[in-house]
């Protein structure tokens, strides 16, 4: 009996292989598969956070409000009975971002 092939990612946002933001700004990550897919988001090697049976071609997305300084590798599997696919970016968060006084 033939095997399906695996699920691919067919397209990913940012499209930046390596991210920057200060550190109190938030960063939406996002991914399309071309199947039915359970989507798991690590930073470091950590899961944290997760999207179940995403349809095919509908973004999953993770967005990050509380990154801290440094640069982390946040990666995304894809996954389902047919196999799996990865993607990875390079987030560079820096210093505190500077907030202008709210204007009466």
């Amino acid at each position: 009996m033939p095997t399906a092939p695996g699920p691919e990612i067919v397209s990913y946002y940012p499209t930046e292989e390596t991210v920057t933001n200060k550190e109190g700004e938030s960063r939406e990550f996002k991914v399309k598969a071309n199947q039915t897919v359970n989507v798991s988001w690590y930073i470091n090697g950590s899961l944290v956070h997760e999207n179940i049976s995403v349809p095919a071609f509908v973004n999953a997305t993770y967005t990050n409000t509380s990154a801290v300084p440094g640069l982390w590798n946040v990666s995304v599997i894809v996954e389902n009975e047919n196999g799996t696919d990865m993607h990875s970016w390079i987030w560079n968060v820096t210093g505190v971002a500077i907030v202008a006084p709210h204007q009466i």
